[in-house]
């Protein structure tokens, strides 16, 4: 539900949660990169059928693609974090969007 204008949308870290944020209307739930090896919570998150916003911060390029392949189709969205704050310019890795896009 929009408020103001804004949608809002939560990270689950635990599939108790996942069915927490199910019972509201968001419209996306997003998966926080730290959880992206968590199968159980994927699988939950997939179930519920919305739209999927994955943060791949803490993750590795493998486990970005496996988290891809079980949470399709209801990725909507991919987001190339960084982890550490402030970030130095070297540590960026701007080029991985690239390689998300392919």
């Amino acid at each position: 539900v929009a408020c103001l204008g804004m949608i809002w949308f939560a990270s689950p870290w635990d599939v108790e949660s996942v069915e927490f944020l199910n019972q509201y209307d968001c419209e996306y739930i997003k998966v926080a990169s730290a959880s992206l090896t968590n199968i159980e919570l994927l699988q939950a998150v997939k179930n519920t059928g919305k739209k999927v916003i994955v943060s791949t911060g803490m993750s590795t390029q493998e486990e970005v693609e496996h988290a891809l392949k079980l949470l399709c189709p209801n990725v909507e969205y991919i987001l190339a974090c960084t982890s550490t704050y402030p970030t130095e310019p070297d540590e960026m890795n701007l080029n991985f969007i690239k390689t998300l896009k392919d």
